[in-house]
């Protein structure tokens, strides 16, 4: 009885495999999006926007994550009196405008809109958070590890808007040497690399804020350490939040799939203000 039933469940494994056929489905077209990114901020000398086109999952021959730029859109930034044009920079694939142009302002609301030639609209606004200078900061080094220091910084909360929304920064670059192989065979090469450590925070925990980050300097002779608080607008801190969602997918696979967050209307992407208060703590 055994032997028949292993006859009759191979049989019909054979039948169920020649029945086999390759689908060939005709998937949906989705129209391609506007993909924007831009952080502005009163420190910054060149404002500056990234535009891109969304691409399709499935018979994509373009398998890299890095979109490709689109230089023929037009991008604006509105301040609430006036709008400014932003050119497009072949060199850092960007849309630019310098900031004597435009000046990013505390307390003031900003509107960026792309169009396209073929009709695509998209648009986003952000509110500039006001500065905070009440940073002080006290430095260690640690005993066990020469190279390693700990760094306190310590702030008030100044009040000036609801839900400020805090990051406390440790911002150096360093030399990485590192080797690699190229048409031309072996090679070493040092590079400079920037190194940033960061905590948020908000006023959730009252007026008063005290972070500790710790750092390594393996090379006194390279730049200058500084630490930054950085308030940030609301659009930037949720999306912040939804990437570290986002990259804890990625380190497991069995994770559930996050939404990014955008604030671009029409399109996707991310436009945020933020304001940088910066301390040199080393040398």
């Amino acid at each position: 009885m055994k032997r028949k039933l292993f006859f009759l469940i191979y049989f019909s494994l054979i039948i169920l495999y020649g029945c086999k056929k390759n689908a060939d489905l005709q998937l949906p077209y989705t129209e391609p999006k506007l993909v924007v990114s831009s952080f502005i901020t009163p420190q910054d000398s060149l404002i500056q926007a990234a535009v891109s086109l969304t691409e399709p999952l499935y018979n994509n021959q373009n398998q890299s994550t890095n979109y490709k730029p689109l230089p023929d859109a037009k991008v604006e930034i509105n301040d609430g009196v006036n709008s400014y044009n932003l050119l497009y920079n072949a060199k850092l694939e960007r849309y630019v405008i310098d900031s004597f142009k435009l000046k990013i302002r505390a307390g003031s609301t900003y509107i960026i809109e792309v169009t396209t030639n073929d009709g695509k609209r998209a648009k986003a606004s952000t509110t500039i958070p006001y500065l905070n200078n009440t940073l002080t900061y006290s430095m260690r080094k640690d005993n066990a590890v020469k190279t390693a220091y700990y760094v306190t910084g310590k702030w008030t909360d100044n009040n000036l808007q609801v839900n400020t929304n805090y990051m406390f920064d440790v911002v150096f670059t360093s030399l990485s040497f590192f080797s690699g192989n190229n048409s031309n065979g072996g090679f070493n090469d040092t590079i400079k690399m920037r190194n940033i450590h960061y905590k948020m925070a908000n006023d959730l925990e009252g007026p008063n804020f005290e972070k500790t980050l710790d750092f390594s300097i393996y090379d006194t002779k390279s730049d200058s350490v500084y630490i930054d608080l950085i308030t940030v607008s609301n659009e930037y801190m949720n999306y912040i939040n939804k990437l570290g969602d986002a990259v804890g997918v990625l380190s497991n696979p069995f994770s559930q799939p996050v939404q990014m967050y955008t604030n671009v209307d029409g399109g996707l992407g991310i436009f945020a203000g933020l304001n940088r208060y910066s301390l040199r703590i080393f040398p």
